[in-house]
């Protein structure tokens, strides 16, 4: 990934050090069309008291004060409120790129028109499947067309346009047919996330992947990758997914391994706000643990400076979890905040971690998560999960020694506790394992370092000389 191809969001030493809100996604309506099964926010209806006008651009100046670079508009569907193209117009005047997340279902070419007219720069449309599960997923028909006609009207007028996968069980074995469906499409970005339980979700325990499927969506995705790049189509993971398997490189930096996974941005570089003015540091979290005020009550630059979520998204508690002895302990920090707390996992212990399963794979466990209790379905509910180690199936253990096959050994955490989250790690180039600047040895597969890297440097100079015979042949 090139420095030009990185977008607004993309974060920088400075902007974790002074932990500037780079990126801010702001539901402006809860107003929804769709009904999504897996819906966080169960939109729907708006919320009673949504912002005005008048208080949606006083938010889009705070922002602007903050050094806010990216605003991303949510609902429900940002575009049901009237006055959307208003808040476009007023972000992209402060010099802050501007997207919207959209099911794209009722998007038409005249709304579009409005937005670009506004300053509109980009639009994510969420695909969750081929058109059979993607409608049954969104609970409308016809909605996989709609999402689908949404990707083509934004591509005619320019826009920079992404396509957001959420995986589910019923998407799990069909991720590869997917991705040719998106090539076709012309899609150039795509994000693959998870299925998390909030909300709606906690109603269809049925289609939550369990974290030995990431053995089986991992196995896929490596392959989609090597598609992908060849066809133009950038895929990278979402926060939910990953961290430090030996294919982190791929997900977080689409093959750039100076790029991974630095621990949960919520608070930190990213910013949430509510349609009626609540100020969050995630919008995915409950603002009632993770809210810091109202834009009513506060400019939002100020809720940020003076908030003690602003200072820490949090960190594991002190405890023998899994998450907390992890040899990535320091950086990771149990991964996203998002997962562990939807799971109750209050010391941000992550069952969904592609290390930590091949870890309990190599000791022929998996992890096994059960709903316990629904709870009342409501705007970023939650339920009750219990999370319990179980022997791992055949089938998964095979595909588990194939992605560790280079793997001697899952280290816990050791001297290189307390490095700060914002510091590189570097990657061995024999397992392609992320290890701490410091090392000399990868802990994982036990080769030294910088014979790993002579090895991988002569390997790709080989290449090149290769590609430049073929290309003098060709010439001749």
């Amino acid at each position: 990934m090139t420095v030009s191809d990185r977008p607004k969001r993309f974060r920088t030493p400075e902007d974790y050090a002074l932990k500037r809100p780079v990126h801010a996604v702001w539901e402006i309506t809860l107003s929804c069309n769709l009904r999504c099964v897996h819906c966080g926010s169960a939109a729907g209806e708006p919320r009673k008291s949504e912002l005005s006008t008048d208080e949606c651009l006083q938010v889009v100046e705070s922002l602007a004060q903050l050094g806010t670079r990216e605003i991303t508009l949510i609902g429900g569907e940002s575009y049901l409120r009237r006055d959307w193209t208003d808040i476009v117009a007023a972000i992209k005047r402060r010099g802050m790129y501007c997207a919207i997340q959209t099911g794209g279902y009722g998007l038409t070419g005249k709304l579009l028109d409005r937005a670009v007219d506004a300053g509109l720069d980009g639009v994510g449309v969420s695909i969750d499947g081929l058109e059979d599960v993607h409608d049954a997923f969104r609970g409308v028909p016809g909605s996989f067309r709609a999402a689908a006609r949404a990707v083509q009207e934004s591509r005619a007028r320019n826009l920079r346009v992404s396509v957001n996968t959420t995986v589910t069980q019923a998407s799990l074995h069909k991720i590869e047919p997917l991705a040719k469906q998106l090539v076709d499409m012309g899609v150039t970005h795509w994000q693959v996330g998870l299925m998390v339980p909030m909300g709606r979700g906690t109603r269809s325990e049925e289609l939550l992947l369990q974290p030995s499927d990431l053995l089986t969506l991992f196995d896929s995705l490596v392959n989609v990758f090597e598609f992908c790049a060849q066809n133009g189509l950038v895929m990278h993971c979402g926060n939910s997914l990953g961290y430090f398997g030996p294919f982190e490189h791929l997900w977080r930096g689409a093959g750039d391994d100076q790029v991974h996974w630095r621990g949960c941005s919520a608070g930190e570089t990213v910013i949430a706000l509510e349609s009626d003015g609540t100020v969050k540091s995630c919008p995915s979290l409950n603002a009632d643990d993770h809210g810091f005020g109202s834009s009513r009550d506060a400019p939002v630059d100020v809720l940020w400076k003076n908030s003690r979520v602003a200072e820490a998204a949090g960190t594991a508690d002190e405890d023998t979890s899994f998450c907390r002895t992890c040899y990535y302990s320091s950086v990771c920090d149990g991964g996203c905040t998002w997962v562990t707390d939807s799971l109750g996992q209050k010391s941000k212990d992550n069952p969904y971690c592609h290390y930590r399963v091949l870890a309990l794979a190599s000791e022929g466990l998996s992890e096994e998560i059960s709903l316990v209790d629904g709870g009342v379905e409501g705007p970023f509910s939650m339920g009750e999960f219990s999370v319990k180690r179980v022997p791992i199936e055949p089938s998964k253990a095979v595909i588990a020694e194939r992605h560790s096959a280079k793997l001697k050994a899952f280290p816990q955490a050791g001297a290189q506790a307390g490095i700060d989250a914002g510091d590189s790690l570097v990657t061995c180039k024999n397992c392609y394992c992320y290890v701490y600047p410091t090392e000399n040895t990868c802990p994982h597969c036990e080769n030294g370092l910088d014979a790993a890297q002579k090895e991988h440097d002569t390997l790709l100079l080989r290449i090149d000389e290769l590609m430049n015979e073929v290309r003098e042949a060709l010439d001749t």
